[in-house]
């Protein structure tokens, strides 16, 4: 009977440690469903996606401790809405002037270049949200938001044909990653526009 109750036991510790444990070095984890326990709402909601959890901390560290210098970037490897794993060379590319980012020191913004591609380029930023990413490849860009605004390390990676304007729901007001704009009630932040 205990090792009934033993073999059970470790069996679904294994079945959890597969759907949520990180892959390798690069900080993220699959994660299995289509809902995270967030303590929040999903902030976009697109026809199709794959939820990814990502150990912030980490993620953070090593971004933050990029340099500026292309030639001095590292590897990082980024979750796909085919439930795989990207590598792309990223490096800091600050987007704010000095005094503001002195400011927002939580605002950091960084490029990257497919390792497999060099054509595949894309840009990254973390701020009080957490992680995002867009990923310019033609007909197979992704982008990579946050699950919810409770910067809870749970992520969704979908395709940007997949995407559904939220307008009609009081969330993002972008219809395509070639419209992204700010309107007059909104602060950009990101990949998307939230409201204020």
């Amino acid at each position: 009977m205990i090792r009934k109750i033993l073999t059970g036991f470790a069996l679904g510790v294994m079945a959890l440690s597969t759907t949520q444990s990180f892959a390798g070095n690069n900080f993220w984890g699959k994660f299995d469903g289509q809902t995270a326990p967030s303590r929040l709402p999903m902030t976009i909601t697109p026809s199709e996606y794959k939820i990814f959890s990502l150990n912030q901390q980490s993620m953070l560290n090593f971004l933050s401790g990029l340099s500026t210098d292309y030639d001095k970037g590292q590897k990082i490897t980024i979750p796909t809405p085919d439930n795989k794993y990207r590598t792309f060379h990223v490096w800091k590319t600050p987007m704010m002037e000095k005094g503001l980012a002195d400011l927002h020191p939580e605002i950091q913004t960084f490029s990257g270049v497919a390792e497999d591609d060099q054509n595949v380029t894309a840009k990254f930023d973390y701020t009080m949200y957490g992680f995002r990413a867009i990923v310019f490849d033609g007909m197979q860009s992704f982008m990579i938001d946050p699950y919810s605004d409770a910067a809870d390390g749970y992520y969704i990676a979908f395709y940007r044909n997949d995407f559904i304007s939220q307008s009609s729901k009081g969330g993002c007001e972008v219809n395509s990653l070639s419209s992204i704009a700010p309107n007059h009630n909104s602060t950009p932040i990101g990949t998307h526009t939230r409201k204020t």
